[in-house]
């Protein structure tokens, strides 16, 4: 017995990113702020991998102790949890460049991120999981 089912194609997309942990974020902010139309998907409600679900909220700094090492994505979001105010009260700005980790509000790195992904024009779909793909050139 064979089963075929014939589905409407809902999304047309140059790059659908399968995940939305940071890396899977960064992912879809970076090609969709460069002109690319992008579908996240993500397979829990909300984006941030263990930095919010997992409930591992901690960053290790872009930092050398002098200079901030990152550019783009990593840059932004930093900068986005300080003017939040996500960061712990113990990391807060005068720790802004220090080495080692820092405690992020997971709520409201939740907000950042889904902020982030929404601005830069890319498309999320939560509680979804990928089982195949068809690619068109």
């Amino acid at each position: 017995m064979q089963y075929v089912k014939e589905l409407d194609i809902r999304y047309r997309v140059d790059l659908v990113v399968v995940g939305g942990g940071p890396a899977g974020v960064a992912a879809a902010w970076s090609a969709a702020r460069n002109g690319s139309r992008v579908l996240l998907l993500e397979s829990a409600g909300a984006l941030g991998g263990m930095g919010t679900i997992g409930g591992v909220p901690m960053f290790t700094c872009f930092i050398n102790g002098v200079d901030f090492l990152a550019g783009g994505f990593g840059k932004e979001l930093f900068d986005r949890c300080f003017a939040a105010d996500a960061v712990a009260p113990e990391d807060g700005e005068n720790h802004r460049y220090k080495r080692g980790s820092i405690s992020i509000q997971a709520e409201k790195l939740k907000k950042i991120y889904d902020e982030m992904v929404l601005e830069s024009g890319a498309e999320v779909l939560f509680y979804t999981r990928v089982v195949d793909a068809v690619c068109q050139s």
